[in-house]
């Protein structure tokens, strides 16, 4: 890989992504047993996450009137989407192979989401625009961190390590 990638278009189209844990420990960060715990806790945001992006997208749709634009936000709501599926079948899979009942931490992000949907829902219609404008700009400022993150682990010269005590 070079150190520079052409700048240009790229088409969003929702990918069948596969993961397969079926090799990883409970304790997959070697030698370091509470972050393996924190971090494989903090994966369970990424599904609720995503529907998070799909539904601010999917309340954004109806505003859009930019016919390429509205395309692309349909590729990115079902990429999104497929994201959320797959993270969510990964994770409950993961942990059961190792004896762990998570269906209750998944039900609780499930929860969460309702609720957001149920209170956007009540919203005045100028604060509920206010708020799916501002959901917009944190999605944008979140995809922007993991994209970076991405790119940073994906380099050969970069490696993610754990320090070391």
């Amino acid at each position: 890989m070079n150190d520079t990638a052409a700048i240009g278009e790229v088409a969003l189209h929702a990918r069948n992504v596969r993961f397969d844990f079926s090799d990883s420990p409970l304790q997959w960060i070697p030698g370091e047993p509470v972050a393996s715990h924190a971090l494989s806790a903090l994966n369970f945001m990424l599904p609720a996450g995503e529907l998070f992006f799909v539904e601010i997208f999917g309340r954004a749709l109806p505003h859009i009137r930019d016919d390429k634009l509205r395309e692309e936000v349909i590729g990115f709501i079902g990429q999104e989407q497929l994201h959320s599926d797959t993270h969510d079948k990964a994770l409950l899979e993961y942990f059961s192979q190792h004896g762990i009942d998570a269906q209750p931490l998944h039900e609780l992000t499930e929860r969460v989401l309702a609720t957001f949907r149920q209170q956007m829902d009540r919203l005045p219609p100028k604060l509920r625009y206010r708020v799916m404008v501002e959901g917009i700009a944190i999605i944008a400022g979140i995809e922007h961190l993991t994209a970076t993150a991405g790119i940073g682990c994906s380099t050969s010269n970069s490696r993610v390590t754990v320090p070391t005590r």
